[in-house]
């Protein structure tokens, strides 16, 4: 009897034992998240579509346009869900720098229901000419027309435009648990608490012949505009600081460009090397303009506006007859309209120098009482200790106190508004605003 209950004791110890450990039991290897399937790229970036499309939703009401009730978050919302997209996540974003049409880029978004997703495809066959390959061992759609690859896992999704489509599958399929790219984590860390439609970093080396070593971009829409509030950071110490205040001009009814800068250029002026500076002579070599002499002679502060019709009297030499038949010259004027032009820049005592270059070189040249700046019509030159002027009209313009460091650039009838709004030892802090009703009446056209 001892026996038997020892045995039975014995028995039901190992019976535990089995049901506790489980050995019969394969453990699932942990699969890779979204975040570190995502490729590195020059542009990287994340979007909260459904904000995103709740401000672009109240910009199309505000404009009457005649798609705004597809727009709407709940009719997105309801539609991703029927084919299995979460929407509710961010949605994440890769592009090259080029500048070209066929520039690669790459949306990712999650999926909650990948039995859906089928569905979603069969959806995009109705309305465009897709066909099936086989790229990396996995199904992959391609519509020829529009030169786009789709495809999906078990929760995410990727379109995709550009020629490396094996390379980009490899990164998605091969990656593992925590095994994010390290630009990735150092984006998503920062983006954290960031409340704006889009959110966007670029590491291009356009941006690094300027010594900007990246640019982290935010994306918000107030209704009538689009507002990229950037972060410039430099590789090394700023050329330039922000001044407090400075004399600026005022935009007009037709001005079409206005700049107005306040800046301490000290360190601009002693560091011959900095990019800034090294960019400003290759543009000035192109007509052999005496960029040193300006950087050397100017203190900070430039204002500049261009915009709206000025009537000038212009004088000429006309051959004429006289009464003997014999060719004469007279000297004719006429009333020519021209485009208002001014530019003040503040100086130090090298200003007149810097005049004197440019006469030398051949780029300001006297007329009458007049001056020219290569091509341009004549304008007017007022110089002392601390200005140089240039300006079209009858009278010197107004000049107005401001402590906004900013311009204002026509596109296409379009007022796009770059502000910068503070600067750090290597850092600095802007907005570019760029306006959407003549935008969107021309798409609509």
């Amino acid at each position: 009897m001892l026996r038997k209950s020892l045995l039975i004791f014995i028995l039901a110890g190992v019976l535990a034992s089995l049901l506790y450990l489980k050995p019969w039991r394969i453990e699932k290897k942990p699969t890779a998240r979204i975040i570190d399937r995502l490729p590195s790229a020059p542009i990287i970036g994340q979007s909260n579509l459904l904000k995103l499309s709740d401000e672009f939703s109240q910009m199309s009401f505000f404009y009457e346009l005649p798609f705004r009730d597809l727009i709407t978050p709940n009719i997105i919302l309801r539609q991703c869900k029927k084919y299995g997209v979460d929407v509710q996540s961010p949605l994440y974003f890769f592009a090259s720098d080029s500048l070209s049409l066929n520039s690669e880029w790459g949306i990712m978004a999650s999926l909650q229901d990948i039995e859906e997703a089928p569905l979603g495809v069969l959806q995009l066959k109705k309305i465009v000419e897709i066909t099936d390959t086989v790229i990396a061992e996995k199904t992959v759609f391609y519509s020829a027309e529009f030169d786009l690859y789709l495809t999906y896992g078990s929760d995410w999704a990727l379109l995709y435009h550009g020629k490396n489509m094996n390379s980009v599958l490899q990164k998605l399929l091969g990656s593992t648990l925590n095994s994010i790219e390290p630009r990735w984590r150092s984006f998503l860390e920062k983006s954290k608490g960031k409340d704006t439609d889009v959110v966007a970093e670029i590491d291009s080396k356009y941006l690094q012949e300027f010594g900007v070593q990246s640019a982290f971009i935010t994306l918000t829409n107030d209704s009538t505009s689009l507002v990229f509030k950037t972060e410039l950071n430099h590789s090394d110490v700023l050329a330039f600081q922000l001044k407090d205040n400075g004399l600026s001009y005022e935009a007009k009814e037709f001005t079409s460009q206005l700049i107005n800068l306040h800046f301490d250029v000290s360190q601009l002026r002693q560091n011959k090397n900095h990019p800034y500076r090294a960019f400003l002579n290759k543009l000035g070599t192109k007509i052999s303009f005496p960029t040193n002499e300006l950087l050397d002679c100017w203190d900070g502060d430039l204002a500049f506006r261009r915009g709206g019709i000025q009537t000038i009297h212009e004088t000429y030499i006309s051959s004429e007859l006289d009464d003997d038949f014999n060719i004469r010259e007279v000297e004719k004027s006429k009333e020519v309209q021209i485009t208002g032009f001014a530019l003040q820049l503040s100086t130090n005592s090298k200003g007149k120098d810097f005049i004197a270059k440019l006469k030398q070189k051949g780029i300001l040249s006297k007329q009458n009482k007049k001056y020219r700046l290569l091509y341009s019509p004549p304008v007017k030159l007022k110089t002392n200790d601390s200005t140089i002027v240039f300006y079209t009209s009858k009278y010197r313009p107004n000049l107005i106190t401001r402590t906004e460091s900013k311009a204002i650039w026509t596109f296409d009838y379009t007022p796009v508004e770059f502000q910068i709004d503070s600067t750090t030892t290597n850092v600095v802090y802007g907005r570019i605003t760029v306006p959407l009703k003549k935008i969107l009446r021309d798409v609509l056209k």
